[in-house]
Parts: C-alpha cells; sequence; structure tokens
C-alpha cells in the first residue's frame, strides 16, 4: 500500500486523466493519502526592472495577477480535492511556487515523504517531445521516488465510457 500518493495537476484534462487511475487505486485499498499539488510558476517583475522609468507602469502592483493565480489555482485543487472526498478518498490540496515544476515536484515529493508520484503525460516522441518537452519525463529523471506515468491519447479522457459498475477504466494494482 501507498500511504502518500501525490498527483501533480496543472488544471489541463489531460492532468486530470491521472485521477481516473487514483480512483482504481483507492477502491482496491492501494493508497492511504492523496495529496494533490499545483506549481505556480513564479513570476518575476521583469517589467519593473526593465522599464522603471515608464509612467503607465508605475503604481502597478507586479503581485497582483500573481496572487490571483494562486488563488484561481487554490480554488481549482479544491474542487478536485473536494471530488475525492465525496468518493471517499483521504486528499489535501497544496499550490506551491517555483521555477522549476519538475525539480519542485520531486522535491516537494521528497520534503513530504511521498511513496508514490501519479502523474499524466500525452506520451510525445520524437520531434514534437523535443519541442514541447514533458514535465512528466523531467520527474521521471529529477525524482528519487517511484513515478507512475499516464499515458493518454488526446481523446481517452473525452470518449471512455467507464467499466459497468461505474468504476472508470485504467490501471489496476493487485497487492
Amino acid at each position: 500500500m501507498f500511504k502518500k500518493v501525490l498527483v501533480p495537476l496543472d488544471g489541463s484534462k489531460v492532468a486530470e486523466s491521472a485521477l481516473a487511475h487514483i480512483k482504481n487505486m483507492a477502491w482496491e485499498g492501494s493508497i492511504g493519502k492523496v495529496i494533490l499539488l499545483t506549481i505556480v510558476q513564479a513570476k518575476l517583475p521583469v517589467l519593473d526592472i526593465v522599464l522603471p522609468e515608464v509612467e503607465i507602469l508605475q503604481g502597478l502592483d507586479s503581485k497582483e495577477p500573481q496572487q490571483a493565480e494562486l488563488d484561481r489555482y487554490r480554488n481549482y485543487l479544491k474542487r478536485m480535492k473536494n471530488q475525492l472526498r465525496s468518493e471517499g478518498i483521504k486528499a489535501e490540496a497544496v499550490v506551491s511556487e517555483g521555477d522549476d515544476p519538475a525539480k519542485n515536484i520531486a522535491d516537494f515529493s521528497e520534503e513530504n515523504n511521498v511513496d508514490l508520484i501519479v502523474i499524466a503525460t500525452h506520451g510525445y516522441r520524437g520531434m514534437k517531445k523535443l519541442f514541447l518537452g514533458s514535465v512528466a519525463s523531467k520527474v521521471v529523471h529529477e525524482s528519487h521516488i517511484p513515478v507512475l506515468l499516464i499515458r493518454v491519447e488526446e481523446t481517452a479522457y473525452q470518449l471512455s465510457p467507464g467499466l459497468p459498475d461505474g468504476r472508470p477504466p485504467g490501471v489496476w494494482l493487485h497487492s
């Protein structure tokens, strides 16, 4: 059993598709607690540094947009956490700031004694992967904690009908 499972979410449907697998694992009793994590990239007040004399920018609080983004992600994670809790799954939500999501996820996992990271990925290959990169693959390289990658086809999270008993299809872990 995994006592603490980390699920990084970025607000996309692809990332949320990992939750179906988390629910499967919870129904089997393979998970004690789920931690939902979003890393909001820290923004530097570049305009204040580059253009300090521009009058229109004076008086603008560069922290306001950042705070709005943090609040938006807190509300998002609260909804996701409440959804899991409504299905009897212990869950908590954490929004953190950072400049390197993969490293921040790996560091958070180690600092919080996480047993498993479950993260969805597009599974891009070749040139697409080269240009778009992948936080998921970077997490695999950064983390010393096991990572379960959920490869999601672009339409899988939209078209999947679920199982006859209402459970979503997914990875089934057996103890």
